[in-house]
């Protein structure tokens, strides 16, 4: 019984051995870790540490169809804005080649531009008539349109796109309208005599002095009418790589019970089959879950072409990251596969949180990995909105 009683780890000469083995094994552990730290973590951090530095790659295309004095002064302000900070990389498109809305429209969504502001046609001309004229119907926003996709990329669009280019227009076209409007009251005021009759007008359009000019932005594909794609795409693409890793580990335990019996080339079925089997209802469990959610699988194609889609991509991202795994337990065995599987998370997360736009050269091997190619085809895509009645645009008066 007395050799029965707990020993001190620490002080036990009995547990020399097995002290020296269980040290070993932690310190090993832990010094692998901050190997794969050093490794991995400037990976990801880095993919999102210079995106500031890099928005002019941002393609943005300013259309004038105005040709006049607003398109005029706006592009000469935006053109030649020495403002310090990030800014998208302004073209100067012409009206005519710019072709129709919907010309830019698909552009936009073809990812050809992140984002196209339209001055409109006549727009100083109507400016014009509607403070002549005391046109109280007269719209500030009717005069530029902005155009671009959310879903193209969120966070770009979020931090960048959207944000920089609203604090663009919210400075030219408040300098243009303070300009236009201190000319136009000096005609009023002309010669030391007040224009009665001009005065009245401008009472009845207010509008046409303050703000004078304003925007309507089109976002042509909003992600936020299905807030659970943020669930499915980036952070879903890591859940499906853990289960996968899952399948992988279990896969490996089992094996060695039966593959002592196995030819060679059913050993090889066995290692491919099982786990592309296994991850045909993980992928339906996945899409069917989605589909819980209201995820729309119906903006591109009906429901249920749109469904079984989404079930096929989703299959293949988990089989390229499956077997993956798969053959890399092979080489690493199951005790440091866990090491690989941070890294694969990170090597295909770093490449796909941004656009390659605003990473640096080294990101280019995104287009490898089956995160970045499965993220490209998964996000959700509205049908375009009937111009110039956008369902539910946002208006900068």
């Amino acid at each position: 019984m007395g050799n029965d009683r707990p020993l001190s780890l620490v002080y036990t000469p009995e547990l020399a051995d097995l002290r020296k083995e269980y040290w070993t094994i932690v310190l090993r552990a832990v010094a692998l870790t901050l190997l794969l730290m050093w490794a991995c973590l400037p990976v990801y951090w880095g993919a999102l540490a210079y995106s500031a530095r890099m928005t002019s790659n941002l393609t943005a295309w300013f259309i004038d169809r105005d040709n006049s004095r607003l398109g005029h002064a706006l592009w000469s302000d935006i053109n030649n804005t020495s403002s310090p900070g990030p800014q998208l990389g302004w073209v100067f498109v012409d009206g005519d080649s710019a072709g129709s809305d919907q010309d830019i429209i698909d552009a936009v969504i073809g990812e050809q531009v992140w984002l196209a502001l339209v001055v409109e046609a006549n727009a100083t001309h109507k400016l014009a008539t509607a403070r002549q004229n005391g046109d109280s119907s007269y719209d500030p926003a009717s005069a530029i349109t902005v155009y671009y996709s959310q879903a193209r990329q969120e966070i770009a669009t979020g931090n960048y796109v959207v944000p920089l280019s609203t604090a663009l227009l919210e400075k030219t076209t408040s300098a243009w309208a303070t300009t236009s409007a201190q000319q136009y009251l000096a005609q009023i005021y002309a010669q030391g005599e007040v224009n009665g009759t001009a005065l009245e007008l401008l009472a009845r359009a207010p509008q046409t002095i303050s703000p004078a000019v304003g925007w309507t932005t089109v976002n042509l594909r909003p992600l936020r009418t299905a807030p659970v794609a943020t669930a499915v795409t980036l952070v879903g693409q890591i859940f499906l790589c853990i289960f996968a890793f899952i399948t992988a580990m279990a896969n490996a335990a089992a094996r060695p019970l039966i593959q002592r019996h196995l030819r060679f080339s059913h050993y090889l079925i066995l290692r491919f089959a099982v786990p592309l089997v296994a991850y045909v209802p993980m992928s339906l469990t996945y899409t069917l879950v989605s589909l819980a959610f209201h995820l729309p699988f119906d903006t591109r194609y009906n429901t249920a072409s749109g469904f079984m889609l989404f079930w096929l991509y989703v299959y293949l991202g988990m089989a390229a990251l499956g077997l993956a795994l798969e053959s890399m337990i092979t080489v690493l065995t199951p005790k440091f596969v866990p090491f690989f599987l941070f890294s694969l998370i990170i090597a295909n997360v770093a490449s796909a949180v941004l656009p390659d736009e605003l990473q640096p050269a080294f990101y280019s091997f995104s287009i490898a990995f089956p995160v970045w190619f499965v993220l490209s085809i998964l996000l959700p895509s509205p049908p375009t909105p009937c111009l110039p009645c956008a369902p539910n645009p946002h208006r900068n008066l």
